[in-house]
């Protein structure tokens, strides 16, 4: 649509000549039959983009209820008092407590089994249209117009992968947060049966909950460096092997 615009704000003696978004082969002559081919390439990219946003909304939706539920645990465990343990009330409480976590631990665990091939498949494709797409941007020299699509698209698959991964160490960060408000309890002043009920939590909580891709990548703004660091890396030996 570019083309058209321009020649619309800053006409030429000629037309501009029209681009499709994506370099495809239909076998038919693309300037008799421009708008159909762009119709449907415009058609089919907002599929796949309503397809992608409603998985990832469905993602944040997920990790949002688990950094809240880590939330609320965190603030109980905090505010439990040696005075609770009247009429077992303190022990009750605890108890609640330690199913709540029992519960969003197998919950988590579920997110990290459906999410874990989808994560790995971004991953791999991300890094090398990242590649790819550094040593496009090097090679078209001269086409001002093919750049800033590259950069374009560049940006979008890096923001995706940060996306990904932010929300990823905001579950890290919030499942940390039971076991330091286990520490931050007054636990020394409780009963004895609360406090091997403590020390059982507190074993448990030592283990951060986190998303994997292909449970050989953890999700994190940490390692999101190191894959850009990687994808430079791809990018830096297609550019030597040109």
């Amino acid at each position: 649509m570019v083309p058209i615009l321009l020649d619309i704000i800053m006409p030429l003696n000629e037309s501009r000549p029209r681009v499709l978004p994506f370099p495809t082969q239909y076998f038919v002559n693309p300037k008799i039959h421009f708008n159909k081919l762009y119709a449907h390439q415009f058609l089919v990219n907002w599929t796949a983009i309503t397809a992608f946003f409603a998985f990832d909304a469905l993602y944040v939706a997920f990790v949002q209820h688990a950094c809240t539920m880590f939330t609320i645990i965190g603030n109980r465990l905090r505010n439990l008092t040696a005075d609770n343990d009247q009429n077992e009330s303190g022990i009750n409480a605890l108890v609640i407590c330690i199913k709540m976590h029992k519960d969003l631990l197998k919950f988590t665990s579920l997110l990290e089994e459906h999410y874990t091939n989808y994560f790995l498949f971004m991953l791999g494709v991300i890094v090398l249209m990242l590649s790819a797409t550094g040593f496009q941007f090097v090679v078209m020299e001269n086409d001002a117009f093919e750049k800033i699509r590259i950069v374009w698209y560049g940006t979008g698959q890096v923001t995706h992968l940060f996306f990904l991964s932010y929300f990823g160490e905001k579950l890290i960060e919030h499942s940390e947060t039971v076991n330091e408000s286990l520490c931050a309890a007054k636990w020394y002043s409780f009963p004895q049966k609360m406090k091997i009920l403590f020390m059982i939590m507190m074993i448990r909580s030592k283990s951060v909950s986190s998303l994997t891709a292909g449970k050989i990548y953890v999700m994190s703004v940490a390692n999101f460096g190191a894959v850009m660091k990687s994808s430079f890396s791809y990018f830096t030996v297609l550019t030597s092997a040109q």
